[in-house]
Parts: C-alpha cells; sequence; structure tokens
C-alpha cells in the first residue's frame, strides 16, 4: 500500500510540473487511468492471494465482501493524486473543476473500478494471477493498436485507460455520449467478473488448478445460469455489431456507408458525402486528386504508385464522430489512404498525398520516417510555399525575429512537437526544400528511411543546416514578411496554452452562438474568455460580437489596449478590419482609412490585403461611400448583401459594386455572373494589387466554367501587376491545373 501511494504521489508531483498535466483535465486522467489500472490491479491481487489460499484456514471468503474493502482502499489512494493536483491550484489555474472531476471520475476511478474487480478474479482463478492480468492489459491495448492502424479512426476506447484521442492537433475533446456509454460497459464488466469470482469460490477449492476452476465455472453457468447467460452473450454480440454505430470504433466499411458516395480513378477510390459535391463539383474535386498527385509524382520522379483510398468528409463535425480527428486533416501511409474535410480539400490535398506517395520510402510498417520533422517536412517542401510566402522566406523572418528553434533538435523524434505546429512545419519544410533543391530528392528520400544525412549526402547534419543557414542569410526579409511572422507563427503550443482543452471547447461553443446569432450570449462568454485564457480567436469573437452588438466604442478600445500592451502589436493586424469598420460606423472615417491602411501596407495574406483594399476604395467616394457602410456591416445572408449592390451610381462605386457582388456570387457558386461582373469591371490599372487579385479571380472563375485556355490567359496576365516568388508559384500551379483539366476532359 505504501508503494502504491508513493507511485501515485510521485507521479502526481511530476505532472504538476508538465504543462497540459498540471490541473485536472483529460491528460491528467488518461495518466492516472493507466497508472491506476495496474496499481491497483497489482496490489488488490497482492492483498487476495494470501487471504483466498489460507480460505480454509481463516474461514469464509466472501468475493463481493473482498472487492468492496479492496476497492474502497484503492479509490482511498486514488484521492492522493487528485488532491496534488487541486492543490496545484495555488500556482496554476485549475481550469474547469467540475469537468475535471467528470473526466477523473470516467477515467481512473473507473478503471480502478474494473482493475479490482480483474485483479480479484484473476487471484482466485489463476495461480500467476499477475502474469495472466499483465496479458489481459496488453492484449487489450493490442487490440486498441491493431484497430488504430488498420482502421480509419486515430482514437480509441479502452476497458484500462476509458479513451485516447490520438495524435492530433486538435484541441478540442468533448466529454460525449459514447465515452459515458463505454465506461458504463466498464463498470458492468467489472460486476460481471466479481460475480464470476463468487462463482469459483463456491464451487472450487483454492488448490484447485485454473483449468479445473475453468470447467467448473462453465458447467455452473449452463446448469444455473443458462437463460441469463444467453441474455448477456446476445446483448454483447448486439453491443459488438453496432459499436460503430454507438461511436466505439469506425470501420472503412462503416464510413464508406456513412459518407454514401463513391468515384474510382486510375490512381484512387474516393469516398465523399454528395451533400458536400454535387455533379461538376464532384467531377473537379475527382480531378484535383488525380492533377494533386501528377504533381507529386513528377517532384518525386516516380511513374506510378499504387491505389490510394481517400475520405472526404463535409465538415470537421462528422469528420470528428468518424475517426476522432476534426480540424487535423491526416494520412495513413500503411494503408494508403488520406482524411480531409471538403472545406479543406484544395489547401491539404497535396500535403497528405505526399505521406501517401514517400510510404514505400519509410521504415517498414509504419511507411513513413521516425523523425516527424522529415515526415512533415517532406510534404512542406513539395508543396513549395506555406501560407503567401516561400518557405525560404518565412524561415529567414524566423530566424531574423528570434524564433526558429534549432533544427537539428526539430528533426529528431521528440523536438519536432515541443514548437508551435506553423514554425515546426515551415521550418521543416524549408530545411527539407533547401536539401532538393541543392542535392536532389533521391537523397532526401534516403534519409526519410535510415535517418543517416551523412551516408546520404557525405557530410553530418551539422554541416547541411549550417549550407542551409547561409543561404538564409542571403536573403532580404522586408517589414512584410516581419508582420506576417507576427501574425502567423506567435501562437503558443497546446502545451503553452492556459486551460487549452476548455479553451477549445469554450471557444467552440461561443462560435457555435455567434453563427446562430445569438449575439447577447456569444458576447459574454467570449469577453470571459477573453479575460481567463486570452488568445487571438477569444479578441476576434470579443470584437465581431461588440460589433453586431453594435458596441462600436468598446471594439475600438479593446484593438487598441491589446496593440497597445502587447509586446508585438501586429499579431492582433487582422482584427485591424474589425476596428476599422466600428471606427467607420462611429463616423470616424479618417480612423478606419488609417487602420485599413495598416492592413494593406503589411500585406500578411491576399484575402486579408484584398478586403482593406476595398474599404479604403468604398472611403473614396463619399456621396456613396454610406451605402458601402451599410453593406460591411450587414447581418444577412450572401444572396441578400449582393442584392445591396445592385443600385447604380456610375464611376468607380459601380465598379467596386461588381467586384463585391463577384465575391458573394462565387461564394454562391454562381460561376457565370461572378466572371460576366469581373470582366464589367475592366483594368483596375490604378491599384495593381486589386488588378492581380481581380485576373486571379476571373481566372478560378473561367476554370470552373471549363474555359482553360482564357483562363490561362487571365493567370498569365496577373504576373505583369506581381511577379513576386509567392505570386509565380501560385500562378504556375494554376497553369498546371488548367493544362492538366484540358486532358482531364
Amino acid at each position: 500500500m505504501l508503494i502504491a501511494a508513493g507511485v501515485y504521489l510521485i507521479l502526481a508531483l511530476v505532472c504538476t510540473q508538465i504543462p497540459l498535466l498540471d490541473h485536472p483535465g483529460f491528460e491528467f486522467s488518461f495518466v492516472f487511468a493507466i497508472a491506476g489500472s495496474l496499481v491497483s490491479g497489482m496490489l488488490t491481487m497482492s492483498r487476495v492471494v494470501p487471504r483466498y489460499r489460507t480460505t480454509g484456514e481463516q474461514g469464509e471468503f466472501h468475493a463481493v465482501r473482498v472487492f468492496a474493502s479492496n476497492l474502497g482502499l484503492n479509490l482511498a489512494l486514488l484521492l492522493l493524486p487528485f488532491g496534488v493536483i487541486l492543490l496545484n491550484g495555488f500556482f496554476v489555474p485549475l481550469c474547469d473543476i467540475a469537468e475535471g472531476t467528470l473526466f477523473f471520475i470516467l477515467l481512473p476511478v473507473v478503471s480502478v473500478v474494473f482493475s479490482v474487480a480483474l485483479g480479484l478474479f484473476c487471484a482466485v482463478h489463476y495461480r500467476r494471477c499477475k502474469k495472466v492480468f499483465l496479458f489481459f492489459a496488453i492484449l487489450t491495448f493490442a487490440y486498441a493498436a491493431f484497430i488504430s492502424y488498420y482502421a480509419p479512426a486515430i482514437d480509441s476506447y479502452n476497458l484500462f485507460y476509458g479513451y485516447f484521442p490520438g495524435f492530433s492537433y486538435d484541441e478540442l475533446l468533448l466529454l460525449d455520449l459514447p465515452l459515458i456509454l463505454f465506461r458504463v460497459l466498464t463498470l458492468a464488466l467489472a460486476a460481471l467478473l466479481v460475480w464470476l469470482t463468487q462463482l469459483i469460490v463456491r464451487n472450487s477449492a483454492p488448490e484447485h488448478g485454473a483449468i479445473r476452476k475453468g470447467w467448473k465455472l462453465l458447467l455452473v453457468i449452463w446448469r444455473e445460469y443458462s437463460l441469463p447467460t444467453v441474455i448477456v452473450v446476445a446483448l454483447a454480440a448486439l453491443l459488438y455489431v453496432f459499436r460503430c454505430e454507438i461511436g466505439w470504433e469506425s470501420t472503412a466499411g462503416f464510413i464508406q456507408g456513412r459518407l454514401g458516395s463513391m468515384r474510382e480513378t486510375a490512381n484512387f477510390v474516393i469516398w465523399y458525402d454528395s451533400t458536400a459535391y454535387r455533379g461538376a463539383e464532384a467531377e473537379r474535386m475527382v480531378a484535383e486528386h488525380e492533377f494533386q498527385l501528377a504533381r507529386i509524382l513528377s517532384a518525386f520522379e516516380l511513374p506510378r504508385t499504387g491505389k490510394i483510398t481517400s475520405y472526404v468528409y463535409p465538415d470537421a463535425e462528422s469528420k470528428r464522430r468518424y475517426v476522432g480527428a476534426g480540424i487535423t486533416e491526416f494520412a495513413k501511409p500503411w494503408n494508403r489512404e488520406i482524411h480531409i474535410t471538403a472545406q479543406g480539400a484544395e489547401s491539404v490535398l497535396q500535403h497528405e498525398l505526399v505521406h501517401v506517395v514517400a510510404a514505400p520510402f519509410g521504415v517498414p510498417v509504419l511507411n513513413a520516417s521516425l523523425s516527424p520533422g522529415l515526415v512533415e517536412g517532406l510534404a512542406v517542401a513539395v508543396e513549395e510555399t506555406w501560407g503567401y510566402r516561400t518557405l525560404a522566406q518565412y524561415a529567414a523572418a524566423l530566424h531574423r525575429a528570434e524564433l526558429a528553434p534549432p533544427i537539428d533538435r526539430m528533426m529528431s523524434v521528440s523536438g519536432f512537437g515541443a514548437q508551435s505546429s506553423a514554425i515546426s512545419y515551415v521550418l521543416a519544410g524549408a530545411f527539407c526544400r533547401h536539401l532538393i533543391d541543392r542535392h536532389g530528392m533521391r537523397a532526401l528520400l534516403s534519409v526519410y528511411r535510415n535517418g543517416d544525412y551523412e551516408q546520404a549526402y557525405g557530410k553530418p547534419l551539422e554541416d547541411l543546416i549550417t549550407e542551409w543557414r547561409g543561404t538564409l542569410d542571403s536573403i532580404a526579409v522586408d517589414d512584410q514578411t516581419l508582420a506576417a511572422v507576427d501574425v502567423f507563427f506567435r501562437r503558443p503550443t497546446i502545451f503553452g496554452k492556459v486551460c487549452a482543452r476548455l479553451h477549445a471547447r469554450r471557444t467552440r461553443e461561443a462560435q457555435q452562438l455567434f453563427e446562430q446569432r445569438r449575439y447577447t450570449e456569444a458576447l459574454a462568454l467570449f469577453r470571459e474568455l477573453a479575460s481567463t485564457g486570452g488568445g487571438y480567436a477569444a479578441y476576434a469573437g470579443l470584437m465581431s460580437s461588440l460589433h453586431r452588438q453594435q458596441a462600436y466604442v468598446e471594439a475600438t478600445n479593446l484593438y487598441d489596449s491589446l496593440v497597445a500592451h502587447d509586446p508585438h502589436p501586429l499579431r492582433y493586424l487582422p482584427l485591424a478590419l474589425t476596428a476599422g469598420d466600428a471606427a467607420w460606423a462611429m463616423g470616424n472615417p479618417i480612423r478606419a482609412r488609417s487602420l485599413y491602411g495598416s492592413v494593406r501596407a503589411a500585406n500578411v495574406a491576399p484575402w486579408l490585403t484584398e478586403a482593406a483594399g476595398l474599404r479604403l476604395w468604398a472611403l473614396e467616394d463619399t456621396a456613396t461611400s454610406g451605402e458601402f457602410l451599410a453593406y460591411f456591416l450587414a447581418d444577412v445572408p450572401d444572396s441578400a448583401r449582393a442584392t445591396m449592390l445592385t443600385r447604380s451610381t456610375g464611376g468607380s462605386a459601380d465598379t467596386l459594386s461588381w467586384f463585391l457582388r463577384a465575391r458573394h456570387y462565387a461564394r454562391l457558386k454562381w460561376y457565370d455572373l461572378a466572371a460576366q461582373l469581373l470582366e464589367r469591371i475592366g483594368v483596375l490599372s490604378y491599384n495593381p494589387f486589386l488588378e492581380t487579385r481581380r485576373r486571379v479571380f476571373l481566372g478560378d472563375m473561367l476554370l470552373r466554367r471549363g474555359m482553360y485556355q482564357e483562363a490561362r490567359a487571365q493567370y498569365w496576365s496577373s504576373l505583369n501587376y506581381d511577379a513576386s516568388p509567392f505570386a509565380a508559384s501560385e500562378i504556375d500551379e494554376r497553369i498546371a491545373r488548367c493544362e492538366f483539366l484540358e486532358r482531364w476532359r
């Protein structure tokens, strides 16, 4: 007992020093579900074995009473780590104590109940009870690993640890019905084990062997409890048959049935939801798979690859339900399958396909490198860009801003996940891109398998890093790129966030309230989130909610406070748009123009620069600016917003109206109308940035109409207005897509 208490105490103290484990929440509960299962099972067997084997000398052995006494002891011991983590609240926020307590009950408490019952059963039934107990535990872990390996889902349920969400970047983790039902089942199995133990005690002697006890148990069950046994077996069979519907597992067949639609090509089997893709949209989605694969095979210098299964989910919620990860897109190279959402298909498809194409070059079983930096770095390197700059530009800027950790640590097994995901992906991708450009793809694929840089390149990793840093030092980094670094990279990892799981759940709840136009409730929740954990999402939601409540003064004051007190105020640059709208609504166009101008000057992302540019355009004509203000402030659907811009006033105002309406028509998938308006606008020679965006936008609309030559002409001509490295790379891909789709037809 003292050893068990010592193990709990030491482990709890260690947890207090590790972010994400230092408060009562899922991660802390998961750790103690595993520890509690092993400790309580071993302690129970150590106490029960001598008592049971001397039953004849000391009197009757009553299984239920023994179970109750051992359970009470083990639950009392479990209070020790829970008390330690509560006391740690004097040093760190305890987040949601109620939710943390529920997780603690559902995971370690239920696991201890089950392990005490299993330990009791093993102590009575088997002579080598501890080995059998460990065998059962390992068997369940092996089953969970087997399911996670071969089935699409990355999460798993287990009698000993309860639930594991898998390795993903999703911060949102819900305490939902499938987990509760599974733990109810765990308690039912614990009760069954205690009952079976009591039957063994009543119908056999301690000195009997395990086989004899087992036969006795089967005979008693058959003779005296046949009907209850049939009911239990039937119920177990039903639970197994409907395990996917309940949410405990997701087989490939189950997910395929739920998605419903399938397209097979020479290289793919694509499963998707027909509500997300209809008619021509489905055809374009299929063609995009083949297009991106062709580009990857060219980069790898491979003639072909095996057939790939792609699951395209309609939204993050359904993806989370089926495979355990919502916003995290992922691949399983060993199964030659990828899992993405419809919203992220175009942006992540190539990345996830690289993982599958690289599978033959990985280590056996995993079909990937053991270095996460190489796995993700190779995929980002093949994409060549990240966000709105080249990889080399971002890497150079990260070093200038002193945000770049040592790349040798990033390429190690454990170092990659210790950083912000954006920083890790970009730096690993930039380094791998450098190796490909300087030494070719084959050498990198050799390292991908064995991690031996010296064998592949004839020089150690340190020399390769020095060579890479030299190229970065020669890259000019402008203020705009440094601003982009502040916007995109100054975000903490999940281990560096305060109450990350709670914050993610409440942020989701607040966003849902906002989408439902319940702005008062959303405002209250966002305000709470901003005051407790902060973070960009909380402040963005708070400002948007204030905006919808027409609390414009408070919205601008909040923005001013953020940028005044933060050492890196540019991280809030996107919020300047909302602050500018609020200033405009208060009748202060000068302040609005200043805020929009700061966003346009920074040019951190095309969509953001375009939004600021359009607002500045609207402010140019004072006679019509009021109408555009009403448009930007309107809280109506796209179709209704588009009708607000139909009145003709002549001149520049009409041109701006056409541009804005074209955006709405594109989102409504009215590509013909969008293209017509963009062509009517004519050349915006006085604004090179917006003219670039107009031509690329028009090219996209023409491409969706199947007018590939016309789309290609628009893409080419856009380079006359923006020939930056990122723009050139973006246009190259669009033109290549046009050429591919012409052949695809």
